[in-house]
């Protein structure tokens, strides 16, 4: 009789041992205080506004479990991408080019640039300043030369909104181009 509750109070406390251990690994849930910030990098193009949380370009799923702990050993699993996901990492791939232009020479003027989530044929330019100049420029100098090779084919101009307004950017104005190729700026 002995032998039996010493052996029940061994594993009791072997249980209790491993419970402080394994516990606050397992009840780490994911809010939104720990999870990583956003990037402003998605495919080469800089997000000023948040947004919804983008996939990783890379196609990783990390464990939820220890997100942080360097103790968890579960490899990252690759969730394999659709044809369409594929096809749209490849369009974004050739778009590098233009990124580094906009970021190289045009950074004083630009302050954002990206895809349209909802379609991604639509480029969307978020101006530092709203200055008709500094949209002529960059719809002489980004937009005429290289939106339609780059696979664009409407582009969106947003400028700052006052400060005291509830949204931080307007549609100020949209280009698309006409049948022989010539963008067409329309103010909103």
């Amino acid at each position: 009789m002995g032998k039996a509750a010493l052996f029940i109070l061994t594993a009791l406390a072997a249980g209790l041992i491993v419970y402080i251990l394994v516990a606050p690994r397992v009840s780490h849930h994911s809010t939104p205080e720990n999870l990583p910030q956003q990037s402003t990098k998605s495919g080469g193009a800089s997000e000023p506004m948040s947004g919804a949380k983008q996939p990783a370009a890379d196609g990783l799923v990390s464990s939820s479990v220890a997100p942080n702990n360097e103790s968890n050993s579960t490899p990252s699993i690759r969730v394999p991408r659709t044809n369409e996901q594929k096809q749209q990492d490849d369009v974004e791939a050739r778009r590098g080019p233009l990124y580094d232009l906009i970021r190289s020479r045009m950074t004083s003027l630009l302050v954002g640039w990206r895809p349209a989530p909802s379609d991604r044929a639509t480029f969307d330019l978020y101006m530092a300043r709203d200055s008709a100049e500094d949209l002529n420029f960059v719809m002489n100098n980004l937009v005429q030369p290289y939106a339609s090779r780059y696979g664009f084919s409407h582009v969106r101009f947003y400028v700052p909104n006052l400060p005291d307004s509830v949204e931080h950017w307007r549609n100020d104005s949209e280009a698309d181009p006409d049948s022989e190729g010539i963008w067409r700026l329309i103010r909103k």
